[in-house]
């Protein structure tokens, strides 16, 4: 028994792909072809996933100059500093422990099977976030962040 040749010997890859137009039947897994493809242009407010060693932003309020940072404080009392409407466009990672997760996630079942509307733990998150900075906006001394953490005034 004599092993026979291959029957790819001495072909080229390029001399195996027709540079002419083929039959419709060879063009269903074909990407189809546009005369002018439109440029996808992607939008300017979300976080792009370029590295860099530079910090994104610099602090945006001055030290010794409460309440010149970028949103204005409520003019009355009952008006959210932060909307859970305003676009998230930064983007960051946190860590919870797994009780956290827990009971995150518990709180979301229960609020779709109470409200019976779909709610996110993102949104959660974000609104836990909003509550403790506003807090501490309205009474810094006695909010609920420097009591938790146990501060004490210098």
């Amino acid at each position: 028994m004599t092993k026979q040749g291959s029957p790819f010997a001495g072909l080229q890859l390029t001399s195996q792909t027709p540079l002419v137009r083929r039959g419709t039947d060879q063009q269903l897994f074909a990407p189809a072809a546009s005369p002018n493809p439109a440029p996808v242009k992607q939008p300017t407010n979300l976080p792009r996933k370029e590295g860099s060693q530079e910090p994104r932003k610099v602090g945006t309020q001055m030290p010794g100059n409460p309440g010149a940072s970028g949103r204005s404080e409520s003019s009355s009392e009952g008006q959210p500093l932060f909307a859970i409407t305003d676009p998230a466009t930064e983007k960051n990672s946190y860590m919870f422990s797994e009780d956290e997760l827990w009971a995150l996630r518990d709180v979301e079942s229960e609020l779709e099977q109470t409200y019976r509307t779909e709610v996110s733990k993102y949104n959660i998150v974000r609104l836990g976030l909003h509550f403790i900075l506003e807090d501490y906006q309205r009474d810094k001394r006695h909010s609920f962040l420097v009591r938790r953490l146990g501060l004490q005034s210098k």
